[in-house]
């Protein structure tokens, strides 16, 4: 099936892509140094940890949702 192959490609825009605003490395890093400037530099590792592990979860949940129903294409479809 070409579905997941789609799925992938899908999660690697929507991670990748600056236009995903609020999933973007891009956008993510560039909120979290406003935030930075607002609150001072003595927060930044926090700040910084605290957005890439939002990032890893955001992309943790999406490859386990497109592998969830990669398996349920691959049940349900008969060759």
């Amino acid at each position: 099936l070409f579905i997941p192959n789609w799925m992938n490609g899908f999660l690697i825009t929507l991670l990748a892509s600056s236009g995903a605003s609020l999933v973007g490395v891009s956008e993510l890093v560039g909120r979290t140094n406003t935030v930075i400037n607002v609150a001072g530099e003595s927060n930044a590792i926090l700040l910084y940890s605290y957005a890439a592990i939002w990032f890893l979860a955001v992309a943790l949940i999406l490859t386990f949702l497109v592998g969830r129903l990669r398996r349920y294409l691959a049940s349900t479809v008969v060759l």
